[in-house]
Parts: C-alpha cells; structure tokens; sequence
C-alpha cells in the first residue's frame, strides 16, 4: 500500500491524466447521444414531411379527377340543354346528395319561367329494365300519372345512349330538404360539409305530420303496382309548406341502391319487402334525436333518454315487437301516433281515374316478377348446397346398386329402337295402314340379337322408316335385303 502511495505522489500526473481522459470520453458519448437525437429528429421530420406531402400529392390529385369528371359532364350538360331547347344552363351546383357519381345541375325552365335542379346519373347495370327509347317513353307515361299531395313532383326524365345517362328534372327548393331542416345547414353546400355538426330535433307535432305524410306516399306508390321505395330517407323529404314530399321514389325503378343499404341489409334476410318500414324507422330516429342512426338498428340504451314517448314507442313497435316480424305500412298507418297526422291535403285532392296503358303495366310487371324470383333464387342457392351435402352420402349408399344395374346392362345389348323410345313423341305415332303391312324382315329372332351386336340406325334405313313413322307420313312398300338370318 505504501509502495502505491510513494508511486502515486511520484507521478502524481498520471491521475490527471486518467481524469481527462474519461471527460474526454463522456465529452464524445454526449456528443454522439446529442448528434444521433438530432439525426432521428431530422429523420422523423423528414418522414413527416414526405408523407404529408404524398397526402397532399393523393388529395390534389383526387381533387384533379374530380375537376376533371365535372368538366366532362359539365360539357355532357351542355350538349344536352343545346339539344333539348327547353331549359337554360344556370350553375353547376356542388355535390348535394352522397351518391359519388351522381351531378347536380341549375337549370331554367324557359317555358314555365321557373328554376330546376336537373341530376345526371350514370346507367346502372342492376336495372332490371332495358335501355331504349321504349322504356324512356314509358317511365314518361308512368311518371306523368304519379300524382300525389304527398309525392315530390318528377317534371321530366330522358335518356343520354351516347353515353349511358340517365337526366331527372326536380323542381329547385331553395329551403333544401328536410334534411337541412333537421341540421340547420345551407342547401347549396357540399354534402361533405353541411352535415357534420349535430342537427335539432324535431317536435313530436312535425314527426307525427311529417310521418304520416311518408306513409300516405309509400302506400300510394305500393298501390300503383310501383317497387318498394329503398330510398326513404331525410334527404330525399321536402316541406313545402308544412308539407312533407317524398322524392326519390324513381331510384328504385333503376337498380340503385341507397347510402343505408349496406348498413341495414343483414336485416332484409331474404326479402327486400321490409325496407321501406326500416328505412321509415331510421328517419323516425334522426328526427327525434337530430342526428342519423349508424347502426342497422338501434340499441334500447339509446331511446331512453328521449322525452318523446310516442315517437320511442314507435320505434320500438318497429324493430323490437313481440312478434318479431317488421309491422307493414298499414299497420303504421293505424298506429295512434299517426292516427292525427295532418294529411288535410287529400282532401282537397280530387284527381281523375288513373288508368296505365299496357305498356306501363308490363314494364311494373317485370318488377313485381323481379320481386318473386330473388328470394326464389336464394332459396334455391341454399337448397342446393344442401342437396350437395347429401348427394355424397346417398352417392356412397348406392354405389353398390349402380355397379348391379352396370353389370345387368352390360350382360344385354340393348338394341337402337330402345334408345329411341326414351325420347318419346309428344303425339303418339298413327297407325301403320292395313293396306300396305310391316315388312316382316324387320322381325328378328331372338338369337339374332343376342349374337349381333347392336349398331347406330342409319340415315336411309331404320332411323328414316322411324322417321316417317313419327311424322305420321304414308309408308311404300319397299325391298329389303336381310341379312340377320345366320349363314350355313
């Protein structure tokens, strides 16, 4: 110990020395610490960046395509109005609605002097209807005749074939729908922006007017023999003067779907005839809580905190009655909360008898059709993947009866008249007349066939003597050479 101590104070700069060098090497190690820090956030912000500049790159560049989609219809527009002379260009408005391929348009009415909104929908290839002029003259006719308070009225419908396009015509609303009613919004708006903040509910006298108002329109349209209407909803709805119109009926006529459709499918099950009272109790909802229903159906937790009583009542007469089958709109209608809906204007109503030409009544009739054969079709994809399941079980049962009935065939040859008499005539073959009798050549005795294997009929033998038999023709008398007797 003491050696170390007199080495130590001999060379006392050797402590030192050790000393500056481990602050050199904490000197080095917080410099890298501090230059990888620095690194990593010179790194991350430079990612940040990237990816907020390929996000903006991705939303300029959508926004592009979308100007560029609405400069091409904007420019089908154009051609249209040329075309048509009736109405005049006003503006192209924004994206109202949520269907992303549909166009609104501000047109002028130059006959009637007043302002419409003409849409522009592509073709849908779920319609169930042709594309002609046929079609187009026969939706004219049908629409013409759907008259109703309590119907938004359809002023015109043409087609676009140049380019598979479908043009409504609406009168404008400047109030907007129902809709802008519930959320207080501006109309004009985009349908991205209007709809974001919560709406107000409406008061129990509104929903029970406005419902019943709806159900007097969906039962006028089940009435005339028209398709369930899967576009209920607030959007579709305009109060004219404390009036609700339904629009929006047309769509179903064409095979598109609605915003809601995904969202309540699972609960259609094999038939679409409940969607109308679905769709009714989604808007029931929004216009007692002021804000749309996310889900197919709502929860119990959901309606207890509403005051109005009736409207919750209904709701859960729609989805959550004790026979667990949806009520149907006559049922709605009976409904005491209904039952003092204002609905004064079918009393001024006095329209005439409305009678459809047959050319309406069979295109209504292709739907009615379309209604039985989807469930049908269902039905059957169902049961046949149940018969496919139990094929192979029966298939392995018989298996043995089918190698007998294989061997029992190929013991005995069977001859080419049998093969015919599977394919039996409708009408039974006439009688051979008595005058000119069977060639008895055709008689051939039994060890004959036993020993002579069988052949294909030929065209100018058997098979046209069989011919003629069927068709009933005369038969002549004719020579044959046989050949079946055994030769010596």
């Amino acid at each position: 110990m003491g050696s170390f101590v007199d080495y130590m104070g001999d060379h006392v700069w050797l402590p030192v020395l050790i000393a500056i060098g481990i602050a050199f090497l904490l000197i080095i190690i917080v410099w890298i610490i501090c230059k990888r820090w620095k690194w990593n956030r010179y790194v991350s912000r430079i990612g940040i960046e990237e990816e907020r500049s390929l996000i903006e790159k991705w939303d300029e560049e959508k926004r592009l395509q979308k100007s560029v989609e609405r400069d091409a219809v904007l420019l089908n527009c154009y051609y249209y109005l040329k075309d048509s002379k009736k109405y005049s260009f006003i503006d192209h408005l924004p994206d109202m609605g949520s269907r992303v391929n549909k166009q609104w348009f501000l047109v002028k009415d130059s006959k009637q002097d007043i302002n419409a909104v003409l849409t522009m929908t592509p073709w849908s290839s779920q319609s169930v209807i042709p594309f002609t002029k046929a079609t187009k003259k026969t939706l004219k006719e049908l629409f013409s005749l759907l008259q109703y308070p309590y119907l938004f009225p359809l002023m015109s419908i043409d087609f676009v074939f140049s380019h598979n396009l479908v043009m409504f015509i609406h009168p404008y609303r400047s109030a907007g729908s129902l809709k802008d009613l519930i959320y207080g919004s501006r109309p004009q708006s985009s349908w991205d922006e209007k709809y974001q903040v919560k709406g107000k509910a409406l008061s129990l006298t509104q929903i029970r007017n406005f419902g019943r108002q709806v159900l007097e329109a969906l039962v006028y349209l089940r009435d005339k023999g028209l398709p369930r209407c899967g576009h209920v909803h607030s959007g579709n709805i305009f109060v004219i003067n404390g009036t609700a119109k339904l629009s929006g009926f047309e769509n179903s006529l064409f095979g598109w779907k609605s915003r809601l459709y995904p969202t309540i499918k699972k609960l259609l099950k094999d038939k679409d005839d409940d969607i109308e009272v679905i769709q009714f109790g989604h808007l029931l909802y929004e216009m007692l809580a002021g804000w749309e229903l996310t889900t197919a159906e709502p929860r119990r937790e959901q309606l207890i905190n509403f005051r109005n009583t009736p409207v919750v009542e209904v709701i859960n007469f729609i989805f959550f009655n004790e026979s667990e089958m949806y009520p149907t709109l006559d049922e709605l209608v009976a409904h005491s909360l209904f039952k003092g809906g204002d609905i004064s204007g079918l009393k001024k109503f006095n329209p005439g008898p409305v009678r459809f030409s047959s050319n309406v009544k069979q295109l209504l009739k292709i739907y009615s059709n379309d209604d039985e054969e989807r469930p049908r079709k269902r039905k059957m994809s169902s049961r046949k993947s149940k018969l496919d399941d139990g094929k192979a079980v029966k298939k392995e049962k018989s298996s043995s009866k089918s190698k007998a009935k294989r061997a029992s065939v190929d013991e005995k040859s069977v001859p080419p008249v049998q093969f015919m008499a599977t394919y039996p005539p409708k009408p039974p073959p006439p009688p051979i007349p008595r005058e000119v009798p069977p060639p008895p050549q055709l008689k051939r005795p039994p060890v004959s066939v036993e020993k002579v294997a069988p052949r294909p009929p030929s065209s100018s033998g058997r098979g046209a003597l069989l011919s003629q038999i069927q068709r009933g023709s005369r038969l002549k008398a004719t020579k044959t050479n046989d050949r079946s007797a055994p030769r010596v």
